[in-house]
């Protein structure tokens, strides 16, 4: 073990950046190293993680739960909240099995520890628990349910799924219950969604087009109301509807397509980036909508316009060329059009990336370590793995983690 992983484990925050610098100098922080260094700094942050940042840590470790299991079963057996969100990680991750958690756990006194049962409750037999849950006090406890009822898509469930959805004071978990409705999907949920509608702000509304857009939906009655949709201009959903329309590709592709390029050319801001993100390349009308907004006033648009174009043999390099320039500046379509060639892999944006290390905010930093990463040059992103914020050190470790393991 390389002293400096020990360190990352075992040691204080200022011996391992002296040790990283030592290590970059001697040219040792090669990609393994640094994934090794990654996967220390990960399983120390569940570790050590205390107070009110403690949940938080290791709700943020799922990416990379499989590395870090042994420190969340630890943090199991102290019983606290904290150990039940660790529960709650190794469950959705697969690292343990759901049978014995629901006897075990659905009278606990602690909310927490309810959400572990709630969260563990997909089988049929555990449906008239499951559905209790919907409706407990503790918002944890009902997510966790929620949860559970995506995985389970057990019809008994709809009719409460629809009650939560209508009547849940949290909006998440409304547009939760939207979606564990769509996996049970027909006639009667397609139906429901619409008198849904009007009830739900913009999180709620985009779970029910998704809804519409699920296989048991879709031909179910989905396909008409997100033609309608679609064709409303209703803000940010009637482009997410015609982004699904064009994605699932059947007889009504076409109306989702020139929904698309519409708000490409006239959306708002958000409008527009959502449709040039969904556009299909396939079609000619999305491609010359997409050249046009390669060339917008606004420059977040013009960036998300310019990715887009990369994937794109014939624009590549024209769109490389204006990221480029774009990147050199520094507000936040420069940093977004960073990141953009570091995904393309285009080294001109390493300088600028280093840049970012140190000067950019929390979120910054980690986007420009990871850009880093991926452009070949792990030493600097070891630096962040000594980052002085906690929320920078796991983010980039778990993604690192989660970039090696998939290759």
């Amino acid at each position: 073990m390389q002293p400096y992983v020990k360190t990352a484990y075992y040691g204080d925050l200022a011996s391992l950046k002296r040790e990283i610098q030592s290590a970059a100098a001697k040219g040792r922080l090669d990609r393994s190293a640094v994934v090794d260094l990654a996967s220390a700094v990960a399983r120390r942050e569940v570790r050590s993680a205390q107070g009110d940042e403690a949940v938080q840590r290791i709700r943020a470790s799922g990416s990379c739960a499989r590395v870090v299991e042994p420190e969340l079963r630890e943090r199991v057996d102290a019983g606290d909240d904290v150990g039940a969100e660790a529960m709650l990680v190794l469950i959705d991750a697969g690292r343990v099995g759901k049978g014995s958690l629901v006897d075990k756990y659905a009278a606990s006194p602690e909310g927490a520890w309810r959400a572990v049962a709630a969260r563990a409750s997909v089988r049929h037999d555990d449906g008239v628990r499951r559905r209790a849950f919907f409706v407990d006090a503790d918002e944890r406890v009902r997510r966790g349910a929620l949860h559970a009822a995506f995985e389970a898509a057990d019809p008994a469930d709809l009719e409460p799924l629809l009650e939560t959805a209508r009547l849940d004071p949290d909006d998440a978990d409304r547009a939760l219950a939207v979606r564990a409705a769509a996996t049970i999907g027909g006639e009667r949920a397609s139906m429901a969604f619409v008198d849904l509608w009007p009830s739900q702000e913009s999180e709620g509304r985009l779970a029910l087009v998704e809804g519409w857009a699920m296989p048991r939906v879709y031909d179910q009655g989905g396909a008409v109301e997100l033609v309608k949709l679609a064709e409303s201009g209703d803000a940010i959903a009637s482009v997410a509807a015609a982004g699904a329309l064009a994605r699932i590709g059947k007889a009504d592709a076409n109306v989702g397509r020139a929904a698309l390029v519409r708000a490409i050319d006239n959306g708002t801001t958000d409008e527009r980036i959502l449709a040039v993100e969904e556009c299909p390349l396939s079609d000619p009308d999305a491609v010359a909508a997409l050249a046009r907004a390669a060339h917008s006033g606004d420059p977040v648009v013009r960036v998300v316009a310019l990715a887009r174009q990369l994937e794109l043999p014939a624009e590549r390099r024209t769109a490389q060329t204006a990221l480029e320039q774009i990147a050199k500046s520094d507000d936040a379509a420069a940093r977004q059009a960073r990141l953009a060639l570091s995904v393309a892999g285009d080294s001109s944006a390493i300088p600028l990336l280093e840049q970012d290390l140190a000067a950019a905010g929390p979120d910054g930093r980690a986007r420009a370590a990871l850009g880093l990463f991926r452009l070949g040059r792990p030493a600097f992103t070891a630096f962040s793995l000594a980052d002085g914020d906690p929320s920078v050190r796991m983010s980039v470790a778990c993604a690192v983690v989660a970039a090696d393991a998939s290759g």
